[in-house]
């Protein structure tokens, strides 16, 4: 097993390119012993261009991860090679390693907002209730809102109808009712039934 970081002045590698054309994809690989300066042109210039060109096809966006998996991975344990003291490669394409680092980013946020979305999030519930006669609602959010517009309904059905397509403006007020975020609209130009649930609403967390 190779060592992980190796301090020698130079190290087998493998690197491949993948350049998707649709229809067809062009690809190459190097490998073999080299130095530093030449094991970070082939990874900045190859790696670069598969991130920039790699995805364009079926088959080469299924092959391109791997590939770029693969070369990030043996470029990581080249970081502690020696450097010769005359280098005679030239460097790597500036293009391709702005490329590089710019896919590694991207690719980053985009891993990272997959896992984010299997993460369950508290359960931030919704509900709304009209007042009956008002252009007003009364909208909850927060974990029990569902509970709490149902219970309002029930215990005082001549006041409070479900709303289930509300209207999100204009607001009058929002406050913070037994843990939940209760906001106030009313689309009257009187906003009368708005005021008077904002009252209530201030008058209830006294």
């Amino acid at each position: 097993m190779p060592e992980l970081w190796s301090t020698s002045t130079d190290k087998y590698v493998e690197f491949y390119e993948n350049v998707g054309a649709v229809v067809m994809r062009l690809h190459r690989s190097i490998r073999g012993n080299f130095c530093k300066p030449c094991v970070d042109r082939w990874f900045w210039d190859m790696t670069g261009k598969t991130f920039l060109l790699g995805w364009w096809g079926i088959i080469s966006f299924i092959i391109t991860p791997f590939i770029l998996i693969n070369n990030i991975v043996r470029y990581i344990t080249s970081v502690g090679m020696s450097r010769p003291s005359i280098q005679l490669s030239r460097g790597p394409s500036p293009f391709w390693v702005f490329t590089t680092i710019a896919g590694t980013a991207i690719a980053l946020l985009f891993v990272g907002s997959i896992a984010l979305s299997f993460v369950s999030p508290i359960s931030q519930e919704e509900c709304a209730i009209q007042i009956r006669g008002y252009n007003t609602f009364i909208l909850l959010t927060g974990p029990g809102a569902k509970s709490f517009c149902d219970g309002a309904v029930a215990d005082d059905p001549d006041t409070f109808t479900r709303s289930y397509q509300p209207p999100s403006a204009p607001v009058v007020c929002s406050q913070d009712l037994d843990g939940l975020r209760a906001t106030v609209v009313d689309t009257s130009s009187s906003r009368a039934g708005g005021n008077l649930a904002c009252q209530s609403l201030y008058e209830s967390v006294r």
